[in-house]
């Protein structure tokens, strides 16, 4: 969340050397995302709607990048858990 709120001047276990592009990039989706209901601006790769066919998502680091479903075996897993009085989970 230091990334995101451009507070990592406050979180030293976050602070490194690729700190200032990644609080740029990851605020800017905020702001982004406030102000035109997208994420996606200059610093960062063309970013796609998200769908439940493709599932892309942007995994931001040292580098930023696109991915199909960065995290569907995990997802997958939780299908079959049921939330207790909630019924069973519904992940399309």
């Amino acid at each position: 969340m230091a990334f995101f709120f451009d507070y990592v001047d406050v979180a030293p276990a976050v602070a490194g050397p690729h700190d200032s592009p990644l609080t740029a990039a990851a605020s800017g989706s905020l702001i982004a995302l406030a102000h035109t209901g997208a994420p996606g601006h200059d610093q960062l790769p063309p970013w796609p709607s998200y769908d439940n066919a493709r599932r892309s998502t942007m995994v931001m680091g040292e580098t930023f990048t696109i991915r199909g479903a960065p995290a569907d075996l995990e997802r997958r897993s939780c299908d079959a858990i049921e939330l207790t009085g909630l019924g069973p989970l519904q992940i399309s």
